[in-house]
């Protein structure tokens, strides 16, 4: 079934919405597009003052340097894929004994060089481990490479399973 274009915007109130719906911490969703196909853009910018925190000092810059625009993957909403489009604002850092000169906005669910955000990591990590689902299929599934969604199996077991007790009385 083809659809029109469609965009959908709306008022402070209908955007603050559009973003719960959304569910991402830390972002404010600006626009949704829709193509013919039946793909959702999102569009997004940060919506955390700490993300204008230089990495290295720590002092929440006020200086534009200027914008970068990413699209990371997301979990799958509904039957339609979703693609995603971050505006992240570039800060320079202005402290004189700071040795970065500037850096990108970042948040939990997207932290620096993120391709993905932290929720479909969890999903494939969760799909692999609970699930019984083979890598590659998780992989192919959420359109990232084998190594990709592996690294996200490993990182939630490590982080689920705990070290087993010992099963002898001594050390």
């Amino acid at each position: 079934m083809l659809r029109s274009n469609r965009t959908i915007e709306g008022t402070k109130g209908m955007d603050q919405s559009t973003t719960v719906l959304f569910g991402l911490p830390g972002v404010r969703v600006d626009r949704v597009t829709s193509n013919a196909t039946g793909a959702r853009l999102v569009e997004f910018t940060t919506d955390d003052e700490q993300a204008a925190a230089c990495p290295s000092c720590g002092v929440v810059s006020t200086s534009v340097k200027g914008h970068a625009v990413t699209r990371p993957k997301d979990v799958p909403h509904g039957e339609e894929s979703i693609q995603l489009q971050w505006n992240k604002t570039r800060w320079r850092c202005r402290e004189d004994y700071c040795q970065r000169g500037s850096f990108t906005e970042s948040i939990d669910e997207l932290p620096p060089r993120a391709r993905l955000t932290g929720r479909l990591g969890r999903a494939m990590g969760y799909a692999i481990g609970d699930a019984a689902r083979s890598v590659a299929e998780v992989a192919a599934a959420h359109g990232v490479s084998w190594p990709t969604a592996h690294r996200r199996f490993v990182a939630l077991a490590e982080q689920v399973l705990t070290e087993p007790a010992p099963v002898c009385p001594w050390p």
